[in-house]
């Protein structure tokens, strides 16, 4: 069986859950100034010591995305260059 590591968040913390994009549009002005206060108090080595591995079902999704970043190769408005002979 798997351990899962506590967060070292407070009780009371914005972070504690999950948040969603719908949810921080749905907060007003001073819940997003804590939320960002929290964020930008932590370095990023303690981000990382409190991150942790990608599970099979994300490196997969993870994998996914990164084939879809960078410009398209074939897409609507792309046009291939001719050289005139």
């Amino acid at each position: 069986m798997r351990q899962t590591q506590k967060s070292k968040v407070p009780p009371n913390s914005v972070t504690q859950q999950e948040l969603t994009g719908e949810m921080i549009d749905a907060m007003s002005s001073p819940q997003k100034a804590r939320l960002i206060a929290e964020l930008e108090s932590q370095t990023p080595a303690q981000r990382l010591a409190e991150s942790r591995p990608l599970n099979a079902k994300e490196r997969a999704q993870w994998r996914r995305f990164k084939k879809r970043i960078g410009r398209p190769k074939i897409a609507k408005g792309i046009n291939a260059i001719v050289r005139p002979s």
